[in-house]
């Protein structure tokens, strides 16, 4: 019942952001997802993307479903939100049940989760099957049923098939389970062989892929730091992907979590103290646990991570984490609840206080994506079929004259520009300038109305037309719409000349 209304709660925390514009590297998945055939979809990811192709493959099929620039989005609604029933199911035999509910609370309550469970990437796809792997290794090695440990060998191929930072997460609970559980040593040893098969055809991919910048774009604006791996990892749980923790949750919720942390490591050492004599091999008859496992599904992938990071280009940023995150919940869940029950309700307390307070900051619409369905919707609403609307982009480096977004999209260089134009729902006379270049303003000044849209946070307070532009021209209207970077649409008219025509 209690984890029924957690996923209730998640889905309903979820949903808003649906119809959120589509943002950043989104625009290279939907220019791929919305190619017209599997095969040429599958083509444009082996040649310009830097992830597998699963997650592709469920946002091409999803954009059959309505409104692509809204579907391709339903994969990550679902499996995110189904997350949190299968964190609780994982987390029964490795936590207990009560931790399991409290661990599902935390994924159901995650901003940095709720974000990116409608993020179009692949993030909320690799939370899911984190939990699917960590639940079914486990059914697999209570119910010795070999079905289950087919489920996990396919689990842990479409992580392989996910995202590359899978790896570290596949890799350590075949190395847990190939240590631990000696008595199905041949079992374990055939399904883990079959996942590295199964992985053998994308190597070729992998290699031209490996070839892409996103780890040197990353490296280029953050090093890898000791300070950096708890700021990241707690980003992970409570925090905004592209807010510092001091704004989102803030300091308070992250003094809380910090102390629920605290109180999470002092359940574990207190838990390894008093089962220090304990013989770890079962009884004929008992209930066999796994203790160890929830450590590695929480800290795998964030230490090989670390490690991959120092070594060469840095990717430890917290989407990458992504993997970690069901293992990282049901960890501190399992830790606050071997404390005496007045300590492990002040930790549970703490930690979804946290959480709360970060769900409820990100719900302010000043953290919304950037609000270009708005703007999109506006002009179709409000722009004829002669008007010309002129857009500064919010990444300048990609703008360019009058090209589509439809014609762009063989270009990837180029995908980062389209965020408003992705969204129209009909032809407009759009162009793009980086600032006063003719190509773009030359044609639009033959029209006698002027849209501008501006991705400025001084957008409202000055008017943006070339100088050489404003003696022909007034503004008749502004509007602006918040978000990450608020966006502002400004209504130019050409002026009446005394006796005559503009």
């Amino acid at each position: 019942m209690a984890v029924g209304v957690l996923t209730l709660v998640g889905l309903a925390l979820r949903i808003p952001g649906m119809r959120e514009s589509l943002f950043g590297d989104e625009l290279f998945l939907y220019a791929i997802a919305t190619r017209p055939g599997l095969h040429t979809m599958l083509q444009a990811v082996h040649d310009s993307e830097s992830t597998p192709p699963f997650h592709f493959g469920l946002a091409w099929a999803a954009t059959k479903l309505g409104d692509p620039t809204i579907s391709v989005r339903i994969p990550s609604l679902v499996l995110g939100t189904a997350a949190i029933p299968l964190t609780y199911l994982a987390g029964l035999r490795i936590v207990g049940r009560r931790a399991a509910v409290l661990g599902a609370a935390f994924v159901a309550l995650s901003p940095f989760a709720i974000f990116y469970a409608v993020e179009a990437r692949a993030y909320a796809t690799l939370v899911f099957l984190a939990a699917l792997s960590t639940f079914s290794l486990v059914r697999a090695l209570d119910t010795r049923r070999r079905g289950w440990l087919v489920v996990y060998g396919i689990a842990a191929c479409l992580i392989l098939y996910s995202h590359y930072t899978g790896v570290f997460l596949v890799g350590a609970q075949a190395a847990w389970a190939l240590i631990t559980q000696r008595d199905r040593l041949r079992e374990l040893l055939i399904v883990h062989a079959a996942v590295a098969l199964a992985y053998l055809p994308w190597l070729p991919s992998f290699q031209v892929q490996r070839q892409d910048s996103s780890a040197n774009r990353i490296a280029s604006f953050k090093s890898f730091t000791p300070e950096g791996f708890f700021r990241e990892l707690a980003i992970s749980l409570v925090g905004h992907p592209f807010e510092p923790l001091k704004s989102v949750p803030g300091r308070l919720a992250v003094v809380l979590l910090a102390a629920a942390a605290i109180l999470a490591v002092a359940g574990v050492l207190a838990a390894l103290w008093r089962h220090r004599s304990t013989d770890p091999s079962p009884s004929a008859g008992a209930v066999r646990t796994y203790p160890g496992l929830v450590a590695v599904t929480a800290l795998a992938t964030p230490i090989g991570l670390a490690f991959y990071s120092t070594a060469g280009e840095n990717v430890y940023i917290p989407r990458n984490l992504s993997a970690s995150l069901p293992g990282l919940c049901l960890l501190l869940a399992g830790g606050l609840l071997q404390l005496r029950r007045p300590l492990a309700a002040v930790g549970a307390a703490a930690a979804l206080a946290a959480l709360v307070i970060g769900t409820v900051t990100t719900l302010e619409t000043r953290y919304d994506r950037p609000p270009y369905r708005k703007v999109a919707e506006f002009l179709d609403a409000h722009a004829g079929p002669r008007d010309a609307v002129v857009e500064y982009p919010l990444f300048a480096n990609y703008s360019g004259g009058t090209f589509s977004f439809e014609q762009s999209r063989v270009n990837v260089a180029t995908l980062l520009g389209h965020h408003l134009d992705v969204h129209f729902k009909r032809p407009h006379l759009f162009f793009q300038t980086a600032g006063n270049e003719r190509t773009a303003w030359d044609p639009a000044a033959r029209e006698r109305r002027l849209f501008v849209v501006s991705p400025s946070d001084a957008a409202h307070r000055s008017p943006v037309l070339p100088p050489r532009l404003r003696p022909r021209y007034r503004l008749v209207s502004r509007r602006l719409w918040q978000g990450l970077v608020p966006v502002a649409v400004f209504e130019y008219e050409a002026r009446k000349p005394a006796g005559g025509r503009p």
